[in-house]
């Protein structure tokens, strides 16, 4: 990590910790916190708002559902038993993954047709992706991806050295994700 990010890195963690003495609801708090590291984690590898996803599990860690790009927030869950995900694949080996041919490795997602409100939706090209674990407790998974028509246009490929940031980043920030996640939380689904 350079110089630069890891200053960057040093200010959300001061943010994070003024968010958490902050007097206001813990669902208030938790949106907050996704907004503030949605926006690091967009200007640390350079991408869209809807490039960077946040998934988290529910109490008993049974699924992941979506809490960030806003608009995938109650648009479905993926069940831990599924076999097809690359979240629940990376939160259940606990292991970081760099796939920068994604369509050539996997069938297109359900989520990836949800409309974005705000622009044209893109296939997924490329991805990194990373389990958010601490103390045993599986609390959710941080994907950062490269969306265009084609792989070409999705620019350059994800490397093992973007991936260890993001491995980084996750371990500096794990403890106040599980400060922020709410304990019950369960995703309000909504017809897309």
């Amino acid at each position: 990590m350079e110089l630069k990010d890891k200053e960057k890195l040093e200010a959300l963690k001061t943010n994070l910790k003024e968010l958490q003495g902050e007097d206001s609801k813990k669902e208030e708090k938790f949106l907050k916190f996704l907004d503030i590291l949605s926006e690091f984690l967009q200007d640390i590898f350079k991408v869209e708002d809807d490039e960077v996803s946040i998934l988290i599990t529910d109490k008993k860690e049974e699924i992941l559902s979506f809490v960030k790009p806003d608009y995938l927030r109650g648009a479905g869950i993926i069940p831990m038993s599924s076999q097809d995900s690359f979240a629940v694949q990376s939160l259940i080996t606990a292991k970081a993954k760099v796939v920068n041919h994604l369509k050539k490795k996997r069938p297109s997602s359900i989520f990836e047709l949800v409309k974005n409100p705000d622009k044209p939706n893109y296939p997924v090209q490329k991805l990194m992706i990373v389990p958010l674990l601490l103390k045993g407790k599986k609390l959710g998974v941080i994907e950062i991806m490269k969306k265009a028509m084609s792989w070409n246009e999705a620019g350059p490929d994800f490397t093992e050295e973007d991936l260890k940031v993001l491995v980084d980043i996750v371990k500096e920030i794990a403890t106040y994700f599980a400060f922020f996640k709410p304990e019950d939380y369960k995703p309000k689904l909504t017809e897309v």
